[in-house]
């Protein structure tokens, strides 16, 4: 294989991990070749185990991996210190042990289709840095951090040990509030590492991570029943719920059965398909879906007569 039909393949399969509304004449245009050609890859990485979603208008996403994908990027323990901690949530990170990291991350060239893509350059960059300050035990600062919980930016002093979900997420110990916290590389403006080694390595701990990318020491099964739509929905905001889901035989109706960190990210999800997602399971699930949802109509009426109060 040639060096700029591999750079195109792995470009758009790591593009393909992200796609949003590209078809595939979009992404034909993007990387200099036919639709055909395009579709050879797609069929590529369907032999090799990935499985895709398939939107209207040929708009093509990956959302799940097949299970040996680690070792696809296997490093030989003789090339390295051995220290890197970097697995699957449902693997278990053992030290001197060799490591296992997606290090083709490293391998972009600035020529390469990829990298032209300012958003998706920018979860490279910021996922090299933090590959390297994993590596070196180093404290970084995470500038311009989205954060959820302010809904604003924010900055953050962490000690990066460790990453899930393909590096969309990243575990790390916060020094500031000194508790380990989950971070969504996407939502990182810049990583600066700095001169500072982990003081408190002994601290660093993992917690369950559900399919909404919500973190905790607990978790509480639920059981939906959903229509067609809701699935495709949920699966498209939430890569890791197809792990999850199961079509009723003989229906068109999914079930959803999995464990979770909170309700809050559930009922997000049931109010937006209020008639078309019934709880079949969950402690309390239905009783706190009702209560946020009065809550959003509320802050909605608030707002509403806000706006009318300040035109009037």
């Amino acid at each position: 294989m040639n060096i700029e039909r591999s750079e195109r393949i792995f470009s758009l399969f790591l593009y393909l991990t992200y796609n949003r509304n590209k078809r595939v004449s979009d992404l034909a245009r993007m990387f200099g070749t036919g639709g055909k050609t395009i579709y050879r890859h797609i069929e590529l990485f369907k032999n090799l185990g990935f499985e895709f979603s398939v939107t209207f208008g040929s708009v093509y996403r990956i959302v799940a991996f097949p299970k040996n994908f680690k070792r696809l990027f296997e490093i030989d323990m003789a090339e390295n210190d051995g220290t890197f901690p970097c697995g699957e949530p449902e693997d278990t990170v053992i030290e001197n042990q060799g490591m296992l990291a997606y290090e083709v991350l490293s391998e972009f060239k600035e020529n390469c289709p990829f990298t032209k893509v300012p958003y998706l350059r920018r979860f490279t960059i910021n996922a090299n840095k933090l590959i390297k300050a994993c590596k070196e035990r180093k404290v970084v600062i995470l500038h311009e951090y989205e954060s959820d919980t302010r809904n604003g930016y924010c900055e953050r002093k962490v000690e990066p040990f460790d990453f899930c979900w393909y590096f969309n997420y990243m575990w790390a110990y916060d020094t500031k509030m000194m508790q380990n916290r989950l971070f969504r590389v996407t939502q990182i403006g810049d990583v600066e590492i700095t001169d500072e080694t982990w003081t408190e390595q002994k601290r660093h701990k993992r917690q369950s991570i559900d399919l909404f990318g919500v973190s905790g020491h607990r978790t509480t099964p639920i059981k939906l029943r959903m229509s067609l739509r809701a699935k495709n929905r949920l699966i498209s905001e939430h890569p890791m719920a197809i792990r999850v889901v199961k079509r009723i035989e003989g229906s068109d109706e999914w079930l959803l059965s999995a464990e979770v960190c909170s309700y809050w990210e559930v009922a997000r999800f049931c109010m937006g398909f209020l008639d078309e997602v019934e709880i079949l399971e969950g402690d309390g699930l239905e009783d706190f879906v009702i209560e946020y949802t009065e809550r959003q109509l509320q802050k909605a009426k608030e707002i509403r007569a806000g706006r009318l109060a300040q035109t009037a």
